[in-house]
């Protein structure tokens, strides 16, 4: 609705633009008026729009929850990566800055590493 639809409206009531948008506000927060003396309350508006719109709270709960989960992981995935740097040697035992982490049930981690080994050591190995 365009400002001088809304001003022919505040005009029929007796109520200044300013007033009548107020009153519109008021109304949405509180619920939606249906004409007459029907007036639903505002969370059931929104859920109704939400269902026209094609939209399910249930999927935004849930999406919220795995995006959630997914910010959670990426914060226990830089704190490993973080101590796994007070293990850095280089030249002997390197880790980059954006090292595989593999998170643990048990709250653990494994931080990908370069471990350097000389020819005589990996013939030892053997």
């Amino acid at each position: 609705m365009d400002e001088a639809e809304r001003m022919v409206l505040a005009h029929e009531e007796g109520l200044s633009l300013a007033d009548y948008d107020r009153r519109q506000l008021r109304d949405v927060e509180h619920g939606l008026n249906l004409g007459g003396h029907h007036t639903l309350p505002w969370q059931d508006c929104r859920a109704c729009f939400s269902i026209m719109a094609g939209d399910r709270p249930d999927e935004r709960r849930a999406a919220r929850v795995r995006r959630d989960a997914r910010r959670e992981e990426a914060k226990r995935i830089a704190v490993f990566r973080m101590r796994a740097k007070a293990y850095h040697r280089e030249g002997t035992l390197e880790i980059d800055d954006d090292a595989e982490v593999s998170l643990s049930d048990d709250g653990g981690a494994y931080v990908q590493a370069w471990l350097w080994l000389e020819e005589t050591d990996a013939d030892r190995a053997d």
